[in-house]
């Protein structure tokens, strides 16, 4: 059986758009028909994992058309408080389980199957997946010793003098395998930030590398797959990476595209190859445009 096929999906929700315009909640906004969070669960289950959980606040207002197992996270206590949440939903599995955050619809299926065939193929019990940026900016900076993943240091603990000031260095970008259950006592031990008061995630890659358990990197190429949506400049910059990387998808595909950069395609619409597309054309739901 494929990796991936044995992995559960784990999608973080619960967060609060503090830094979206008032009263939207960037997990629900919509890009070209299609709500960001949707985009994540599709590359989830297009990738081939068994079983879809989303961590979300209990008095969630929205609902999605994926068929999704909600474990809810109240009081929302962070990142790892919002995985260790979901001990009781994976009660008796064992095997990989991805994490991935809800407002990162960049992220592709091939990526996330990548990311589990590495995962059981080094034996780790963490892989985190990263990239390589010149501004970290709010991402969390991957530290490592002799080519070895120590920690991730994250941006409200980083002096001036910290690594990713300039120079291109290594960030964490929010996408995870982890040996599940093995990791659980070690999330469940992992004490809330002094200054934030939440439980993170990514303080698991430290706990696990110091009681000498393996922790690993997944090294994307292109890290603009996986930018996440904090703000809504944000927003729009990830939507430009989406519709670039649909037109790539379907210009290999063999669809000609007359003015690429002027055609918007949605994630639900299919295309047969020769199909020519003019300029300021966007197709948005489930269309089909067939051969010819």
């Amino acid at each position: 059986m494929n990796a991936v096929h044995r992995a559960v999906g784990i999608v973080l929700a619960a967060g609060k758009s503090t830094r979206f315009p008032p009263g939207r909640n960037k997990l629900t906004e919509e890009i070209w028909g299609v709500p960001v969070v949707e985009w994540v669960f599709q590359a989830l289950l297009e990738a081939g994992v068994q079983r879809l959980l989303c961590v979300a606040p209990p008095a969630r207002s929205w609902s999605v058309e994926t068929p999704v197992e909600w474990v809810p996270q109240d009081p929302p206590l962070g990142t790892g408080h919002a995985v260790s949440s979901c001990a009781e939903a994976l009660a008796g599995f064992a095997g990989p389980v991805v994490v991935v955050n809800g407002d990162t619809p960049g992220i592709r299926p091939e990526t996330v199957a990548a990311l589990v065939d590495a995962h059981e193929r080094s034996g780790s019990w963490m892989t985190l997946t990263t990239g390589k940026m010149a501004d970290p900016g709010s991402y969390g900076v991957v530290l490592r010793e002799n080519g070895q993943v120590l920690d991730i240091r994250e941006a409200v603990d980083r002096s001036p003098e910290s690594p990713g000031r300039g120079e291109p260095v290594e960030v964490n970008l929010g996408l995870y395998c982890l040996a599940w259950p093995d990791v659980l006592p070690y999330l469940e031990r992992i004490p809330a930030h002094p200054r934030k008061g939440e439980i993170f995630l990514t303080d698991l890659a430290g706990s696990l590398t110091e009681a000498g358990r393996p922790v690993t990197a997944y090294l994307l190429k292109d890290p603009g797959e996986a930018l996440g949506i904090n703000t809504w400049d944000d927003l729009h910059r990830v939507q430009e990476e989406l519709r670039r990387a649909i037109v790539r998808k379907w210009r290999r595909a063999g669809v000609r595209f007359l003015s690429p950069e002027r055609v918007i395609i949605g994630p639900r619409v299919r295309l047969d190859p020769g199909v020519v597309l003019y300029p300021d054309v966007c197709l948005e739901g489930r269309t089909v445009i067939g051969r010819d």
